[in-house]
Protein backbone atom coordinates (compact mmCIF):
# COMPACT_ATOMS: atom_id res chain seq x y z
CA UNK A 1 0.00 0.00 0.00
CA UNK A 2 1.28 3.44 -0.94
CA UNK A 3 0.23 6.89 0.15
CA UNK A 4 -0.94 9.49 -2.35
CA UNK A 5 -2.07 13.10 -1.99
CA UNK A 6 -5.78 13.87 -2.11
CA UNK A 7 -6.33 16.24 -5.10
CA UNK A 8 -8.90 18.19 -3.08
CA UNK A 9 -7.32 18.78 0.38
CA UNK A 10 -3.73 17.43 -0.11
CA UNK A 11 -4.07 14.99 2.80
CA UNK A 12 -2.20 11.67 2.64
CA UNK A 13 -4.53 8.89 1.48
CA UNK A 14 -4.03 5.20 0.81
CA UNK A 15 -3.91 4.38 -2.90
CA UNK A 16 -6.47 1.66 -2.13
CA UNK A 17 -9.01 4.04 -0.55
CA UNK A 18 -12.19 4.87 -2.45
CA UNK A 19 -12.50 8.32 -0.86
CA UNK A 20 -10.42 10.71 1.21
CA UNK A 21 -11.17 10.16 4.92
CA UNK A 22 -10.73 13.87 5.62
CA UNK A 23 -12.80 15.61 2.93
CA UNK A 24 -14.64 12.72 1.26
CA UNK A 25 -13.24 13.38 -2.23
CA UNK A 26 -13.55 10.34 -4.56
CA UNK A 27 -9.81 9.75 -5.03
CA UNK A 28 -10.18 6.29 -6.59
CA UNK A 29 -12.48 7.60 -9.30
CA UNK A 30 -10.23 10.62 -9.88
CA UNK A 31 -7.09 8.58 -10.49
CA UNK A 32 -8.92 5.88 -12.48
CA UNK A 33 -10.02 8.60 -14.90
CA UNK A 34 -6.46 9.88 -15.21
CA UNK A 35 -5.12 6.36 -15.76
CA UNK A 36 -7.72 5.39 -18.37
CA UNK A 37 -6.45 5.37 -21.96
CA UNK A 38 -7.40 8.39 -24.02
CA UNK A 39 -9.74 7.85 -26.91
CA UNK A 40 -7.97 8.40 -30.25
CA UNK A 41 -8.37 11.88 -31.67
CA UNK A 42 -6.93 13.59 -34.73
CA UNK A 43 -3.49 15.02 -34.12
CA UNK A 44 -4.71 18.48 -35.01
CA UNK A 45 -7.05 18.58 -32.00
CA UNK A 46 -6.35 18.98 -28.29
CA UNK A 47 -8.75 19.32 -25.37
CA UNK A 48 -9.07 22.72 -23.71
CA UNK A 49 -8.42 23.07 -19.97
CA UNK A 50 -10.80 26.02 -19.94
CA UNK A 51 -13.73 26.75 -22.22
CA UNK A 52 -12.42 28.97 -25.06
CA UNK A 53 -15.71 30.88 -25.14
CA UNK A 54 -16.74 31.56 -21.54
CA UNK A 55 -13.53 30.68 -19.67
CA UNK A 56 -15.19 28.17 -17.33
CA UNK A 57 -13.17 25.22 -15.98
CA UNK A 58 -13.93 21.97 -17.82
CA UNK A 59 -13.93 18.40 -16.55
CA UNK A 60 -11.50 15.82 -17.93
CA UNK A 61 -12.66 14.23 -21.21
CA UNK A 62 -15.52 16.67 -21.66
CA UNK A 63 -16.23 17.60 -25.26
CA UNK A 64 -18.68 20.43 -24.52
CA UNK A 65 -18.73 23.18 -21.90
CA UNK A 66 -21.46 22.57 -19.32
CA UNK A 67 -21.80 26.32 -18.81
CA UNK A 68 -22.24 27.67 -22.36
CA UNK A 69 -22.33 24.48 -24.49
CA UNK A 70 -19.32 25.38 -26.65
CA UNK A 71 -17.15 22.73 -28.30
CA UNK A 72 -14.03 22.16 -26.18
CA UNK A 73 -11.82 20.81 -28.96
CA UNK A 74 -9.51 23.50 -30.23
CA UNK A 75 -6.91 23.38 -32.96
CA UNK A 76 -3.39 22.65 -31.78
CA UNK A 77 -2.06 24.86 -34.57
CA UNK A 78 -4.03 27.88 -33.36
CA UNK A 79 -1.96 31.04 -33.36
CA UNK A 80 -1.05 32.70 -30.10
CA UNK A 81 -2.13 36.28 -29.68
CA UNK A 82 -1.90 38.88 -26.92
CA UNK A 83 -4.78 39.91 -24.69
CA UNK A 84 -5.90 43.42 -25.60
CA UNK A 85 -6.06 44.32 -21.90
CA UNK A 86 -3.07 42.72 -20.14
CA UNK A 87 -0.98 41.48 -23.11
CA UNK A 88 -0.89 37.92 -21.77
CA UNK A 89 -0.52 35.14 -24.34
CA UNK A 90 -3.72 33.38 -25.36
CA UNK A 91 -4.96 31.26 -28.25
CA UNK A 92 -6.58 32.94 -31.19
CA UNK A 93 -10.34 32.40 -30.98
CA UNK A 94 -10.61 32.47 -27.17
CA UNK A 95 -13.31 34.86 -25.98
CA UNK A 96 -11.93 35.62 -22.49
CA UNK A 97 -8.37 36.12 -21.33
CA UNK A 98 -7.50 33.52 -18.68
CA UNK A 99 -5.25 35.97 -16.85
CA UNK A 100 -7.34 39.14 -16.52
CA UNK A 101 -10.76 37.93 -17.71
CA UNK A 102 -11.13 40.63 -20.37
CA UNK A 103 -13.53 39.90 -23.22
CA UNK A 104 -11.82 39.65 -26.62
CA UNK A 105 -14.75 38.89 -28.91
CA UNK A 106 -18.27 37.45 -28.76
CA UNK A 107 -19.83 34.56 -30.65
CA UNK A 108 -23.52 33.68 -30.91
CA UNK A 109 -23.59 31.87 -27.56
CA UNK A 110 -21.93 34.76 -25.75
CA UNK A 111 -24.25 37.24 -27.46
CA UNK A 112 -27.19 35.38 -25.90
CA UNK A 113 -25.45 35.24 -22.51
CA UNK A 114 -24.60 38.96 -22.70
CA UNK A 115 -28.25 39.77 -23.42
CA UNK A 116 -29.32 37.86 -20.29
CA UNK A 117 -26.65 39.55 -18.16
CA UNK A 118 -27.69 43.02 -19.39
CA UNK A 119 -31.38 42.28 -18.82
CA UNK A 120 -30.74 41.11 -15.23
CA UNK A 121 -28.41 44.01 -14.51
CA UNK A 122 -30.89 46.60 -15.81
CA UNK A 123 -33.68 45.07 -13.72
CA UNK A 124 -31.48 45.18 -10.62
CA UNK A 125 -30.57 48.81 -11.23
CA UNK A 126 -34.20 49.76 -11.75
CA UNK A 127 -35.10 48.19 -8.40
CA UNK A 128 -33.28 51.04 -6.60
CA UNK A 129 -34.75 54.53 -6.19
CA UNK A 130 -33.76 57.18 -8.72
CA UNK A 131 -31.87 59.09 -6.03
CA UNK A 132 -29.60 56.06 -5.64
CA UNK A 133 -29.40 55.12 -9.33
CA UNK A 134 -27.96 58.52 -10.26
CA UNK A 135 -24.77 57.67 -8.36
CA UNK A 136 -24.09 54.54 -10.50
CA UNK A 137 -21.58 54.94 -13.32
CA UNK A 138 -22.74 53.80 -16.75
CA UNK A 139 -20.39 50.80 -16.97
CA UNK A 140 -20.55 49.94 -13.26
CA UNK A 141 -21.69 46.38 -12.49
CA UNK A 142 -23.94 45.91 -9.42
CA UNK A 143 -23.25 42.59 -7.70
CA UNK A 144 -25.60 42.52 -4.70
CA UNK A 145 -27.51 44.51 -2.10
CA UNK A 146 -28.45 43.86 1.50
CA UNK A 147 -29.42 45.76 4.65
CA UNK A 148 -29.24 45.75 8.42
CA UNK A 149 -31.18 47.32 11.28
CA UNK A 150 -30.15 50.89 10.42
CA UNK A 151 -28.27 50.83 7.09
CA UNK A 152 -28.49 49.38 3.60
CA UNK A 153 -25.56 48.33 1.39
CA UNK A 154 -25.12 48.04 -2.38
CA UNK A 155 -21.97 46.31 -3.69
CA UNK A 156 -20.70 47.07 -7.19
CA UNK A 157 -17.50 46.13 -9.00
CA UNK A 158 -15.75 49.21 -7.59
CA UNK A 159 -17.78 50.76 -4.76
CA UNK A 160 -19.76 49.98 -1.63
CA UNK A 161 -22.79 52.25 -1.25
CA UNK A 162 -23.94 52.78 2.34
CA UNK A 163 -27.24 54.43 3.18
CA UNK A 164 -29.13 55.20 6.35
CA UNK A 165 -32.65 53.82 6.73
CA UNK A 166 -34.95 56.68 7.66
CA UNK A 167 -38.36 55.05 7.57
CA UNK A 168 -40.38 51.92 6.97
CA UNK A 169 -43.15 51.00 4.64
CA UNK A 170 -45.41 48.05 4.12
CA UNK A 171 -44.32 45.62 1.38
CA UNK A 172 -41.33 47.74 0.32
CA UNK A 173 -37.61 47.15 0.63
CA UNK A 174 -35.97 49.12 3.39
CA UNK A 175 -33.51 50.89 1.10
CA UNK A 176 -36.44 52.33 -0.87
CA UNK A 177 -37.02 54.55 2.16
CA UNK A 178 -33.40 55.43 2.81
CA UNK A 179 -30.86 58.19 2.21
CA UNK A 180 -27.45 57.51 0.67
CA UNK A 181 -24.85 58.74 3.15
CA UNK A 182 -21.51 57.28 2.05
CA UNK A 183 -19.81 55.76 -1.02
CA UNK A 184 -16.70 53.69 -0.31
CA UNK A 185 -14.07 53.34 -3.04
CA UNK A 186 -13.06 49.68 -2.77
CA UNK A 187 -9.60 50.52 -4.09
CA UNK A 188 -9.05 52.17 -0.70
CA UNK A 189 -9.89 49.04 1.33
CA UNK A 190 -6.90 47.49 3.09
CA UNK A 191 -8.56 44.54 4.87
CA UNK A 192 -11.74 43.41 6.59
CA UNK A 193 -12.55 41.14 9.50
CA UNK A 194 -14.80 38.08 9.53
CA UNK A 195 -18.42 38.37 10.56
CA UNK A 196 -19.12 38.47 14.27
CA UNK A 197 -21.25 35.83 15.90
CA UNK A 198 -25.03 36.23 15.63
CA UNK A 199 -26.30 38.80 18.10
CA UNK A 200 -29.47 40.72 18.92
CA UNK A 201 -30.39 44.28 19.67
CA UNK A 202 -32.89 45.11 22.42
CA UNK A 203 -35.77 42.68 22.16
CA UNK A 204 -38.43 45.05 20.94
CA UNK A 205 -40.41 44.88 17.68
CA UNK A 206 -37.68 46.59 15.65
CA UNK A 207 -34.69 44.88 17.24
CA UNK A 208 -35.75 41.24 17.46
CA UNK A 209 -34.16 40.41 14.10
CA UNK A 210 -30.66 38.94 14.63
CA UNK A 211 -27.77 40.57 12.78
CA UNK A 212 -24.01 40.27 12.27
CA UNK A 213 -21.22 42.85 12.09
CA UNK A 214 -18.20 43.18 9.79
CA UNK A 215 -15.45 45.80 10.01
CA UNK A 216 -13.85 47.13 6.82
CA UNK A 217 -10.53 48.93 7.14
CA UNK A 218 -9.71 51.65 4.58
CA UNK A 219 -7.02 54.28 4.20
CA UNK A 220 -9.60 56.81 5.41
CA UNK A 221 -10.58 54.83 8.53
CA UNK A 222 -12.73 51.90 9.66
CA UNK A 223 -16.27 51.24 8.46
CA UNK A 224 -18.74 49.04 10.33
CA UNK A 225 -21.12 46.95 8.23
CA UNK A 226 -24.12 45.49 10.09
CA UNK A 227 -26.31 43.06 8.14
CA UNK A 228 -29.51 41.28 9.14
CA UNK A 229 -29.28 37.49 9.28
CA UNK A 230 -32.94 37.19 8.24
CA UNK A 231 -35.19 39.15 5.91
CA UNK A 232 -37.63 40.81 8.29
CA UNK A 233 -40.38 41.15 5.68
CA UNK A 234 -40.50 37.58 4.39
CA UNK A 235 -38.65 35.61 7.07
CA UNK A 236 -36.16 34.30 4.48
CA UNK A 237 -32.59 33.53 5.46
CA UNK A 238 -30.25 36.29 4.32
CA UNK A 239 -26.71 34.95 4.13
CA UNK A 240 -24.14 37.53 5.33
CA UNK A 241 -21.33 35.17 4.32
CA UNK A 242 -22.43 35.34 0.67
CA UNK A 243 -22.17 39.14 0.80
CA UNK A 244 -18.70 38.86 2.37
CA UNK A 245 -17.62 36.37 -0.32
CA UNK A 246 -18.70 38.80 -3.05
CA UNK A 247 -16.97 41.69 -1.29
CA UNK A 248 -13.73 39.73 -0.99
CA UNK A 249 -13.91 38.65 -4.65
CA UNK A 250 -14.48 42.22 -5.86
CA UNK A 251 -11.53 43.54 -3.84
CA UNK A 252 -9.25 40.76 -5.12
CA UNK A 253 -10.30 41.47 -8.71
CA UNK A 254 -9.56 45.17 -8.24
CA UNK A 255 -6.12 44.46 -6.78
CA UNK A 256 -5.20 41.98 -9.53
CA UNK A 257 -6.82 44.00 -12.34
CA UNK A 258 -9.07 41.03 -13.12
CA UNK A 259 -12.44 41.45 -14.81
CA UNK A 260 -15.37 39.24 -13.77
CA UNK A 261 -16.91 37.61 -16.85
CA UNK A 262 -20.37 39.06 -16.19
CA UNK A 263 -18.80 42.50 -15.80
CA UNK A 264 -17.13 42.10 -19.21
CA UNK A 265 -20.39 40.98 -20.82
CA UNK A 266 -22.28 43.90 -19.21
CA UNK A 267 -19.83 46.38 -20.77
CA UNK A 268 -19.74 44.67 -24.16
CA UNK A 269 -21.47 46.22 -27.18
Amino acid sequence: MALIDCPECNSSVSDKAAACPRCGYAVAQHFSVLAAPLSPRPLNEIQALKCPCCGADVEPRSSNCKFCGSNLLIMAQAHQIECSNCQSEMLEGESFCHECGALQFKNELLNDLAAKVKFSQNKLRESFPTEIQKHFEKDEYIHASTYGPEEYYILSDRKLYIGSIVGKGLFVRKYELANLKRVVDLKRVTRFTDWSELFYASLDFDGANPFMALQIETFEGDINVTVNAFDSNEGLFQDPYYFQMLLEEVIQNIQSNHVHQHEALWRSK
